[in-house]
């Protein structure tokens, strides 16, 4: 099972003929390549819809034990 779920990522490189990076590295290469921002885009939109899921300290807070 887990050889089958490898394999599918794997070979998993385009989807609807575009093709689907699998680092921020690549993403970025893509968009210098193509002239656009697409990539650099969509993953400044992902990162502001995950944020709210980190509290970010003040210099010198700590969090709660066990947070």
């Amino acid at each position: 099972m887990i050889g089958t779920t490898s394999a599918k990522y794997v070979k998993r490189t385009h989807h609807f003929g575009l093709e689907i990076p699998k680092t921020v590295k690549r993403a970025l290469e893509i968009d210098a390549e193509n002239g656009s921002r697409l990539w650099q885009d969509a993953i400044a939109k992902e990162m502001e819809a995950i944020r709210v899921a980190f509290k970010i300290f003040d210099d010198g807070k700590l969090p709660l034990p066990g947070y």
